[in-house]
């Protein structure tokens, strides 16, 4: 068996094995037996906020308890400035309200991911206080400079992240662990009680598990290995139970900057499932031609940033939330799509 960092980012295996998707299922409709497929999905956008900082890139999900938190890394004021700031929100009912906010120096290919990634005693699982039960189990944010962690209300930087971190990946029975570095230079790395270092987890054929991005739409080294061939480009993946979303970029029209020669405006946000006689198999085992088109957006303003799955607002059901820049690049919004139809 190969060694899972070599072959998840190869264009054949895996989520990325969709640059080789038929060329009718990416500029088209949807396709094939959408209309029988539980996998179907579409949604509605149902609300927009305006941002107060020029975020770079978002994530969502609980990092202590079990209430959603909204991550925000700022970044600078052009492509020049790797001043970073990574602030941990929650919804108020009328904003996102600050909690934490920590400063630090980033890359050009920054990286933001939360998960539950240390194999060891985190700072949460600790022998609570006589008299106190044990909370739920505490995540860990990843940063291109750190990796964090919550315990008792106060946040700790634990130590180094991995350079050029990319990915998180999801494994049956194993923590989640993090990809750094594309194609045949990525390597796999879990989190210990002290440091993150290469793993030996070797790629998986079946069972339950998946990838999450944490870089959005940034400009990488290769960005052919993230492209689909008709010009959309793999943002994020969402595999829950029956929720099994591939979730891409379908480019629009060039935005004409000068900073970002490749950034486009009035993309759209493309959402492909696994085909009806694929609805039993892992996410592992998935090829190219065993997905569909199930749902595409209207065109989006501005430039599009990143794409996350949660639950922004604590609603009590995931969207799809989505980071834009106006074309000027100053203003920041999040936009939310609600799944309209879905099992």
């Amino acid at each position: 068996m190969k060694h899972f960092a070599s072959t998840l980012l190869l264009p054949t295996v895996g989520l990325l094995a969709l640059s080789t998707l038929p060329v009718r299922a990416q500029t088209q409709g949807p396709t094939g037996n959408r209309a029988y497929n539980p996998f179907n999905v579409a949604f509605q956008r149902v609300w927009e906020i305006t941002l107060d900082a020029p975020v770079k890139l978002v994530e969502i999900g609980p990092v202590s308890g079990d209430k959603n938190s909204v991550l925000l890394l700022v970044g600078g004021k052009d492509k020049n400035d790797y001043k970073r700031q990574l602030r941990v929100t929650h919804w108020d009912g009328f904003r996102l309200a600050t909690d934490f906010t920590t400063d630090f120096i980033g890359t050009s290919q920054d990286a933001l991911l939360l998960g539950h990634f240390r194999t060891g005693k985190t700072l949460a699982s600790l022998k609570p206080a006589k008299g106190k039960a044990p909370g739920p189990p505490t995540r860990q944010i990843v940063t291109t400079e750190g990796v964090y962690e919550n315990a008792g209300g106060s946040y700790a930087r634990l130590f180094p992240a991995p350079a050029q971190v990319a990915l998180a990946v999801s494994v049956d029975k194993s923590p989640d662990q993090l990809l750094a570095g594309m194609g045949d230079s990525a390597v796999l790395y879990e989190v210990g009680d002290n440091d993150a270092h290469p793993s030996a987890l070797e790629s998986p054929s079946d069972g339950a598990g998946s990838v999450r991005f944490g870089i959005g739409n940034q400009e990488l080294a290769n960005p052919a290995s993230l492209d689909f061939t008709s010009g959309v480009r793999a943002m994020q993946t969402y595999w829950s139970n029956r929720n099994r979303w591939m979730i891409g970029l379908l480019r629009g029209q060039p935005a004409g900057l000068t900073e970002t020669p490749n950034a486009t405006t009035g993309d759209r946000i493309v959402v492909y499932t696994p085909k009806l006689n694929n609805r039993d198999r892992a996410f592992w085992a998935l090829k190219p031609a065993d997905f569909e088109e199930s749902w595409r957006s209207d065109p989006l303003p501005g430039l599009v940033l990143d794409v996350r799955v949660g639950d922004p607002k604590n609603e009590g059901k995931d969207g799809l939330l989505v980071l834009t820049a106006d074309k000027d690049g100053r203003t920041r919004h999040l936009y939310f799509y609600k799944p309209t139809q879905a099992l």
